[in-house]
Order: C-alpha cells, then sequence, then structure tokens
C-alpha cells in the first residue's frame, strides 16, 4: 500500500488525525483503588479509574464493557492496554507516563464515521449550523448551536476532538429513530428535543458499536446470506481477485488462488507464484480447497452453486460489489474479522483522500466513459458501476444509474449496461478507456471497423485507450482501484495528472 500514496496523500491524513495525542486532561495520576460495576460484572482501576472520574464518569464515558485488555489501536496499528466503555474507548500510554498524555480516547468517531460512510464526501445531506457557528480550518467542518455548547462544555477538543463532520441525519442504531447528529474525532453528538436540557444532547454509545464489531465473527454476503465463522479467519482461499486484493491491503497472503491476479509486481509479484493452485475460475478443484485446510473461502457470484459442497470444508463469502463503497465495506468487515482493522482502515482512508484529491484537481472538462467487453456486443460502465462510481465522485462522469429501458450485461457486473456506437455518438464523449475481456483482438480494434468509428470526438483527438481489466474491472478492491484511477485520471486530463 506504501508504494502507491503520495506526500498529498501522506499530509491529508495526517490532517484528519490531528489531535491524537491531544492532552487528555491534566492531574491522570496513578491510583491503585478499583471499582467493579454490578451492572456488567467489569472493573475499573488505576488510571482508567481516575481518567473516569474525571472526565464525566457514567454520563460522559458509560459502563465498563469490558475489563482491560491489550489490542491494537486502530489509530496507529499499535498494541496498548485498553478498556471499552459504552461511549468511549480508553488507551493507556506508558510512553507518556507522567503527563496528562498517559491516558487517550481512541478516534472512535472519525473511524465510526469511517465505516457508516466510506466515501468521497461521507455522510449524504450534511448542513453547517448557522447558530453561534464556529468553523474548524483543520477539517472544514462548524459547530454550533447546541452542539457547540455541549462540546465547549463537555472537554471540548481534548475529549471529543475535531468535528470530522457537519450536522446531518441519522437513524439510531440503538433504537431506530432518526436524530440530528454531528460526528468528532472521539465522539458522535445526539441531538434529542423529547428530552429536557442539558439531557437534550447525548452521546452515541461508540464503545457499545466498537465492542459488539470487535466480537461478531459473523458476515452477511451479497447473496444476502448470513455467515457466523467460529473463529477468526486465518487460511483464506480466494476464488475471486477481490479477495486478493483484500488480503493484499491487510498483509495476509490467501492459501490458494484460481488465478494469477497477485503475481501482478504492484501486488506480490513473482511470491505469488508460490500459491497455491485450486483449479479455474470456473471450475475449483473442490479436494485441492479441502486439503488446504481453509477457515473462510471467498468467491464470486458464479461460485454460489459452490456453498453446499463447501459446507464440510469451509464457509463461502460471496462478493459481488456494486459501487466503490461497497468494495470498501467488504474490506473493513474482512479486517474486523481478521482482526485486522487498524490495516483496512488505511487503506480505505488512503484511498478516499486519493480520491478527494483527484476530486479537487480535476478540472472536469472532459466526458469519459468505460467502455467493455469482446465483440460488436459490447456493454458501458455507468455511474452505478464499480469504477464508474469512482468515477463519477471524482469527475465529470456524466452516464446515469441503468434505468427503464436499459439491458444489463450479460456478466453480471452491477450497473453496466448494453451499448452501441450509435448512443456513444449521442454523447460523444471526450475519452474512451477501453477494457477488452480475455485474449484475442483489441474491442477498440473491432469496432474501429465500424463507419461510426471515425466520426467520434475520442477518435478524432487520439484520446482512445484500450486499459488493464485486471485492475479496472477484476480487482476490485482499494489497491486495484488506486492503481486504476491514477491510470486513468492521466488519461483523461494528462497535463494535470502527468
Amino acid at each position: 500500500m506504501a508504494n502507491r500514496k503520495h506526500w498529498w496523500l501522506t499530509a491529508l491524513l495526517l490532517l484528519m488525525l490531528v489531535g491524537t495525542t491531544l492532552p487528555a486532561a491534566a492531574g491522570n495520576t496513578a491510583q491503585s483503588d478499583s471499582r467493579t460495576f454490578p451492572e456488567t460484572g467489569k472493573t475499573v482501576s488505576g488510571k482508567f479509574l481516575a481518567y473516569w472520574n474525571g472526565h464525566g464518569g457514567l454520563a460522559q464515558l458509560g459502563l465498563p464493557l469490558t475489563d482491560q485488555v491489550q489490542e491494537v489501536s486502530p489509530t496507529d496499528g499499535k498494541t496498548y492496554t485498553m478498556q471499552y466503555f459504552e461511549r468511549m474507548v480508553l488507551e493507556l500510554h506508558p510512553e507518556n507516563a507522567g503527563t496528562p498524555f498517559e491516558v487517550q480516547g481512541s478516534l472512535l468517531g472519525y473511524f465510526y464515521y469511517l465505516r457508516n460512510y466510506p466515501q468521497v464526501n461521507g455522510a449524504p445531506n450534511q448542513h453547517a449550523s448557522t447558530q453561534n457557528p464556529y468553523k474548524f480550518s483543520e477539517t472544514g467542518k462548524t459547530i454550533g448551536g447546541k452542539f457547540r455548547a455541549y462540546w465547549e462544555s463537555h472537554g471540548g477538543l481534548a475529549q471529543q476532538g475535531y468535528p470530522v463532520s457537519d450536522e446531518f441525519t441519522e437513524v439510531s442504531k440503538l433504537n431506530g429513530k432518526s436524530y440530528t447528529v454531528q460526528y468528532f474525532q472521539r465522539a458522535v453528538l445526539e441531538l434529542h428535543p423529547e428530552n429536557q436540557a442539558p439531557n437534550d444532547v447525548l452521546l452515541s454509545q461508540l464503545g457499545t458499536f466498537e465492542n459488539q464489531a470487535r466480537t461478531d465473527l459473523s458476515f452477511t454476503d451479497s447473496t444476502g446470506t448470513k455467515v457466523t465463522l467460529t473463529k477468526r479467519p486465518e487460511r483464506i482461499v480466494c476464488l475471486v481477485a477481490l479477495c486478493e486484493d483484500i488480503l493484499f491491503e491487510l498483509g495476509m497472503e490467501p492459501v490458494g488462488v484460481n488465478d494469477t491476479f497477485g503475481q501482478d509486481p504492484r501486488f506480490w509479484g513473482d511470491k505469488a507464484k508460490s500459491f497455491k493452485s485450486v483449479g479455474s475460475f470456473a471450475a475449483p478443484n473442490l479436494e485441492t480447497i479441502a486439503s488446504l485446510k481453509p477457515d473462510l473461502v471467498i468467491g464470486f457470484i458464479p461460485h454460489i452453486g459452490l456453498r453446499d459442497a463447501l459446507k464440510p470444508i469451509a464457509p463461502l463469502f460471496v462478493m459481488n460489489p456494486a459501487k466503490y463503497q461497497d468494495s470498501l465495506n467488504f474490506l473493513i468487515k474482512m479486517g474486523l474479522l481478521t482482526g485486522r482493522v487498524y490495516r483496512a482502515q488505511q487503506a480505505v482512508q488512503g484511498l478516499l483522500l486519493e480520491m478527494q484529491y483527484y476530486k479537487s484537481k480535476s478540472p472536469n472538462n472532459k466526458v469519459p466513459l468505460l467502455v467493455f467487453g469482446r465483440d460488436q456486443n459490447f456493454s458501458i460502465f455507468t455511474s452505478a458501476s464499480l469504477f464508474g462510481s469512482v468515477l463519477a465522485d471524482v469527475t465529470n462522469y456524466p452516464w446515469p444509474a441503468p434505468g427503464a429501458g436499459d439491458v444489463s450485461a450479460p456478466d453480471q457486473e452491477p450497473g453496466s449496461i448494453q451499448y452501441s456506437l450509435e448512443k456513444i455518438l449521442q454523447k460523444d464523449p471526450d475519452v474512451l478507456l477501453f477494457e477488452t475481456q480475455g485474449s484475442g483482438t483489441k474491442l477498440s480494434q473491432i469496432l474501429a471497423a465500424n463507419p461510426l468509428w471515425s466520426q467520434l470526438k475520442a477518435v478524432q483527438n487520439k484520446q482512445v485507450y484500450e486499459v488493464n481489466p485486471s485492475m479496472y474491472l477484476f480487482g476490485r478492491g482499494t489497491h486495484s482501484i488506486s492503481i486504476a484511477l491514477q491510470d486513468a485520471m492521466h488519461k483523461i486530463y494528462p497535463d494535470v495528472f502527468p
């Protein structure tokens, strides 16, 4: 992952994490006393109890949900002594012993926001408060009204962190009701107009949600099938390239594959030649898969028929992302299942920041189009497709989601529709990106025999490109999307992105 990051990406990431080590509060001195809470049976002691007592106790942190545990922080990937509470997770930082930084709240608000809204613009329908507003230059977000009053009177920057969203409406996972909320680095504030002040602003139970996520070994795949694993998966067989992309980002290796996707030098390179082959994409060898003793098999829609046969071997996780947000959600879920949340979140936020960079620099004065197929009966990717949704979020990609009368592509690619040169000529895009499926003559060369071909603006301006389907189409994960995005934006705007 590091080899694709640029200085601007690192700078933006650091900006979003400003405040990670802000003072928790003065006076976090060691204590030998402890308190066991009968409501949960958990004990809080020492510096964690001192922090709990000094930072709002039950109202601000809630009840303890765990005893002290050793876990990897989603903030920096290091292992700390941690304790989960209903509204916060505390981390003990012995490297800061004797300073106000020794006990810190995890950045649950930021990472919970990332998981819930893994897209360039974050949550939809946000609006900046106009009641006594204050805008933070660090994140570009505004606090005001009752949220600002609460933030300023309940620890401010040190305890709540910077705002990472403006206000918007969200359905609560606790009771299914809709509330006005605002996300901060360490907290989510909820407006409860049904309550009398000062209880009309409450903290969301982020600690409860995080504790549930870390212990939940279930997943629901693209077919709607829910599976609960018996343990964290370590040995994973990949029947689809997205699986390999995900494992690469998580710092894992598949125990079996059915393609050579991972041999690309931007992934494992020659090392991937040693991965055990489990047969072809269309016909995986079940005996070979069984011999690898996998904990999980990840496949694509055509592999649904293998579910029953795989039951004695390992659960099947079918992944068929429609938009890039789906791919990011699959990565986050695998990060949670494998206990590699930090790696997953780093990859997700890295891609989103990269997309934000392209969005901020894109001139938006050209119309590109993604075309794929192997013969005259080709299809296009709309903004409701995976890579089409990427381009639609960073630049001008005016190819709407399939509607009435559109014929879906025959290869189970969500958001793709069958098309013709006549239809392409109607919008006459500036740039054509072709993804030829399979070997043989390139699709652009096949279509060049059509009399309409020479009338296309992209053809006349020599902006017709054959692109790598492995990255644009088959990879589907954050690493593949990043590679394809850099390539596409260079081809569309070569002067802006050399």
